[in-house]
């Protein structure tokens, strides 16, 4: 029996306990694998066949498709989003390999820059994107780059080390999410490091105006402008001579962005007839009460169904008293105070040994997974957070108890979406009611773990 078997461009070491008793198109499997945790996840049990991956030879992006999606879907995007690029010569005259890293605002924005790249751009996108069957097969066919979210993810690293040594672009969200309030997250400490490694150059695309056209936690887009401005953050004989400390000010300096700074200077319009649906989703504590979940939104106002608190958000973006006072005018100013808040009730629970429930949420649908395995119904119910785990109780009357110091990789995806990782197995929350936080749960979980 031979060593090695290579089957469509990937490369396979046998184990000396395989036979080929076993059927040929299970060994055609591993080519639709997208990672070694994967593999061996599919053999685990009485799976006697199993194989270590020591190469794979990453897809690329198809070319053909990649031009198509450009000229056919990018148009409509361009379209509708009205957009208007800035600095564009940057991109046009630079070869690959190069990073790009742009500020992460929509699901779109790796549609809206790669209009405007003249090269196939290989994106990191998070695992939940390739679940759905349909969505998975473009994204591979498109070179996209499978990531674990809230977790080191070497695969991740390995795939996009591969890319750029071909002479491909990567492009990543360095910020690690979606920014649920108009200002930038600082950048991955890893992504100086890989900058650094490989003497790339990096490019930061800043999309602007795109959190007022489609925030996260928004139900429907608005209409209004956006702009992409390129900056070249790091030459390539920069990458080489600049320390670790100052690549990471550098991209730091870069990708900072706040929309609400920007608007404040441009005073753009953004239209819609429900500018607040979705909100409470990031805005989860009333400035005047302090009540959690008690806000609620209706066209473009948002209220607190405890105390009356109500402001009326404009269509440029800016709050308007209605009821109460307000100390902040923007999303942003009303989520830091809101995060401070939120962190010193916790820390004075702890303080005070409180052994009760901190928050619930109702109307959950709970699921479980792995990486990009397609998620699995665990039931319905809800959640209870605690000083020291997260209870999820079961339509069915079944309680499940998760230690906090045995959590790992909590992360929000998509507008709602909460996941963590429990012995090796994906949780998800789905909230089913009106619009939840799930980013509540993501706060207390990182602060509680800290303490």
């Amino acid at each position: 029996m031979p060593e090695r078997l290579i089957i469509r461009g990937k490369l396979f070491q046998l184990t000396s306990h395989m036979t080929w008793e076993y059927p040929l198109f299970y060994v055609f499997n591993f080519y639709f694998a997208d990672s070694l945790p994967n593999i061996n996840r599919t053999c685990k049990g009485n799976c006697r066949f199993r194989a270590i991956m020591n190469k794979v030879i990453i897809r690329k992006p198809n070319r053909l498709l990649n031009t198509f999606l450009k000229y056919s879907a990018g148009l409509v995007f361009k379209f509708r989003y009205r957009l208007h690029h800035e600095n564009r010569d940057i991109v046009k005259q630079l070869e690959p390999p190069y990073l790009l890293l742009p500020n992460h605002v929509s699901l779109f924005d790796p549609v809206l820059i790669s209009l405007h790249i003249p090269h196939p751009v290989s994106w990191v996108a998070s695992d939940p994107n390739f679940t759905n069957p349909l969505a998975g097969f473009f994204l591979r066919r498109l070179g996209t780059i499978p990531k674990t979210k809230g977790v080191s993810d070497l695969d991740t690293v390995r795939m996009m080390i591969e890319t750029l040594n071909r002479k491909g672009v990567v492009g990543v969200f360095a910020e690690g999410e979606r920014t649920w309030d108009g200002q930038t997250l600082p950048v991955l400490p890893a992504t100086a490091k890989l900058v650094r490694l490989l003497k790339i150059p990096v490019v930061v695309p800043i999309i602007k105006g795109s959190f007022l056209v489609l925030p996260r936690w928004a139900e429907k887009k608005r209409r209004g402008p956006v702009t992409i401005e390129y900056r070249l953050a790091v030459s390539r004989e920069e990458a080489g001579k600049l320390s670790l400390s100052e690549l990471q000010e550098r991209l730091d300096k870069n990708l900072n962005y706040n929309e609400f700074d920007y608007q404040r200077n441009n005073s753009l319009t953004f239209h819609s007839k429900e500018l607040t649906e979705g909100l409470s989703r990031t805005l989860f504590i009333c400035p005047g009460c302090k009540g959690i979940n008690t806000m609620y939104s209706l066209k473009d106002l948002f209220t607190c169904d405890s105390c009356g608190f109500s402001v009326k958000l404009t269509h440029r973006g800016f709050f308007e008293t209605r009821r109460g006072d307000l100390p902040f005018d923007d999303i942003h100013e009303w989520y830091v105070w809101q995060l401070e808040y939120f962190r010193e009730s916790l820390r004075k629970a702890l303080m005070e040994n409180v052994s009760t429930v901190l928050f619930d949420d109702r109307d959950i649908q709970f699921s479980t997974g792995y990486k990009t395995e397609k998620r699995k119904r665990l039931g319905f119910g809800k959640a209870r957070m605690y000083a020291d785990r997260i209870e999820l109780e079961l339509s069915s009357g079944e309680v499940l108890k998760f230690p906090l110091n045995e959590i790992s990789g909590d992360n929000v995806v998509y507008r709602d979406q909460f996941e963590f990782y429990y012995n090796k197995t994906l949780y998800s929350f789905t909230f089913t009611g009106r619009p939840t936080s799930g980013i509540k749960w993501h706060h207390a979980v990182t602060f509680l773990k800290s303490q």
